[in-house]
This record gives structure tokens, C-alpha cells and sequence, in this order.
């Protein structure tokens, strides 16, 4: 259970990292809009929970190599 929570986890983690460096890639914001702020904020969030995921995969693997 543990390993398929590692194996679906490392990429959906991945792409959200993916999806936020592309967003931010292509989105530069001009004003202080609600818009801008969402997609920044959007930006933050999709970056911050893709790390965390992808990130515990990882952590899940190496240390279930150990035992």
C-alpha cells in the first residue's frame, strides 16, 4: 500500500511542480488585478503542494528501500 501511494504520488507531484513553472514561465503579471493575484496565488499553491507530494514519494521510496 505504502509503494502504490509512492508510485502515484512522485508523478502527480511532478506535474503540479510542472504545471506551476510553466504557469509562471508564461504568465507575467502587469497590474494588481484580482486576476494576477489569483494566477500568482495559484502559482504558490500548485508549487507548494507539488513539492510536498513529490517530496514525500521520494522519502517513501528511499526509506522503504532500507527495509
Amino acid at each position: 500500500m505504502q509503494t502504490a501511494f509512492a508510485v502515484v504520488a512522485l508523478p502527480v507531484g511532478l506535474v503540479l511542480v510542472a504545471v506551476s513553472v510553466v504557469t509562471a514561465a508564461l504568465y507575467t503579471p502587469y497590474t494588481t488585478s484580482r486576476v494576477d493575484t489569483a494566477i500568482t496565488a495559484f502559482i504558490g499553491v500548485t508549487l507548494q503542494l507539488g513539492s510536498l507530494v513529490a517530496t514525500s514519494a521520494a522519502v517513501l521510496f528511499v526509506f522503504g528501500s532500507l527495509g
